[in-house]
């Protein structure tokens, strides 16, 4: 499958999905297990920053720390294609949610994506384009 506007909008949706099931979806239909992930910059400072290979050491990483953060099903995301070409894509992902403690996280990321027969196999997450974090 070829990553064009309608797949990218497709395999992004799931991310929307407010019931806390977004993600799972999202891994299982269009991630590729063995994905290479990197998340930030060389020398970034967020907390899931890395280079993570495959989902499962993606998950273990951050998962537990989600969790601890953000109510069930939050953050959500919305995306907005920025460009693909059938095999790569960028996307702005503008994720928004609520933390167990009451602040509201309103920020946007660029993906950039890699697909081989449909699912990503590689994913670079640029993050912070903009970023706010306040009382609810």
């Amino acid at each position: 499958m070829s990553l064009t506007t309608e797949y990218v909008a497709q395999m992004f949706a799931p991310l929307e999905n407010k019931n806390g099931t977004g993600a799972a979806e999202f891994f299982a239909k269009y991630v590729d297990e063995h994905v290479d992930w990197t998340f930030g910059s060389p020398g970034a400072t967020h907390m899931f920053a890395g280079r993570y290979k495959g989902i499962a050491e993606f998950l273990q990483a951050t998962s537990g720390k989600m969790a601890a953060i953000f109510k069930v099903g939050d953050p959500c995301a919305t995306s907005s294609l920025i460009s693909a070409d059938g095999t790569s894509a960028a996307v702005q992902i503008r994720s928004v949610g609520e933390t167990k403690n009451g602040q509201i996280l309103d920020e946007s990321a660029l993906w950039l994506v890699k697909a081989k027969d449909g699912y990503l196999v590689e994913i670079i997450f640029i993050h912070r384009l903009g970023q706010t974090y306040g009382a609810r």
